[in-house]
């Protein structure tokens, strides 16, 4: 039963009460004013019309009645519930339409469920901790000659994007905070915000798997042989004072990961066979015979007594 229909059945009800009440009160002004007159007989007359009216309807009897008080009682009970609903709505605080409010709210949930994950935390935590490497490499890069630029570039690409990717992470709990300002616009604020929460998803994190110990052995090695072979050949022609510096620098960063470079000084260091493997001869009378006067590859020791690898050399004989 709809709402319009029961209320046209409290309607009919009513009436119907109305009428009845009128009866009962004609009835009496009848007994009391106009017994025995004709007015009374016309009275009469009229009550008796109204009681013919009253039984041709068809009144409703109480279990029939009882349907209709139910569904009012239900009726008077949803009412109440939409007044509470819209009591809250307006007692409650307006709704935000801050995109960039809404998208900080994503970052700050994507924060705490980054954290909850054990391993991504730890791997961050170590990430952290293993940043003393930074400024050997700054400085590095500020040594490197322009001919050995673009292969330290191509190495030194998954340290610069560990870099970034932490340097990016520190941000987010400034903007959860409210300590980081935003940026110019509402737009950049968004891509920005949204470029963050990227990060912290298995897919955007894959940078804080890196390591430097193994991107030293992996990555840097060959760079580190690149440039020593360099100070090597100008230690042998003009005294190498130039990429002195940078040679150094070099150690100090293979040091960060236990790995040394075997020392060969061409003009000087004595071939030995246990130590060396000799890939080709000169003849240089500058030179004493059986001394090491090229590196075609240097070599390294992990740990001080694990070899890597053999220096490969050129010797040169006299005889």
């Amino acid at each position: 039963m709809n709402l319009e229909t029961t209320l046209l059945i409290c309607c009919a009800v009513l009436s119907l009460a109305a009428v009845v009440l009128l009866v009962f009160m004609l009835r009496r002004r009848r007994r009391e004013t106009f017994e025995k007159t004709d007015a009374a007989q016309r009275l009469d007359l009229i009550i008796q019309m109204l009681e013919e009216r009253v039984r041709s309807v068809n009144v409703l009897t109480s279990d029939e009645l009882l349907p209709i008080a139910t569904g009012l009682e239900r009726l008077r009970g949803g009412i109440e519930g939409i007044a509470r609903i819209v009591k809250i709505a307006v007692d409650a605080p307006p709704l935000t339409h801050d995109a960039v409010a809404l998208e900080h709210e994503v970052l700050a949930q994507s924060w705490k469920q980054f954290h909850a994950n054990q391993e991504l935390n730890a791997a961050l935590e170590d990430a952290l901790q293993d940043r003393g490497w930074e400024p050997l490499i700054d400085r590095l890069s500020s040594v490197v000659p322009l001919e050995l630029k673009p292969a330290f570039e191509a190495v030194m690409r998954p340290c610069r994007e560990h870099r970034m990717l932490l340097q990016k992470i520190s941000l987010i709990p400034r903007i959860g905070n409210g300590t980081l300002a935003r940026l110019g616009t509402d737009a950049e604020e968004v891509r920005r915000t949204r470029e963050l929460a990227s990060l912290l998803t298995p897919e955007g994190n894959g940078h804080l798997a890196f390591r430097f110990r193994t991107w030293v052995t992996d990555t840097f090695l060959p760079f580190a042989d690149l440039y020593l072979q360099r100070f090597q050949q100008a230690q042998l022609e003009r005294g190498g004072d130039d990429l002195q510096a940078g040679a150094t620098l070099v150690r100090q960063v293979l040091g960060l990961a236990a790995v040394e470079p075997i020392d060969v000084i061409p003009g000087e260091t004595p071939f030995d066979s246990t130590r060396h493997v000799g890939r080709s001869t000169t003849n240089d009378p500058r030179f004493a015979d059986g001394v090491i006067t090229g590196v075609v590859r240097n070599g390294f020791v992990e740990g001080g007594q694990q070899v890597i690898r053999q220096p490969e050399v050129i010797v040169n004989r006299m005889r």
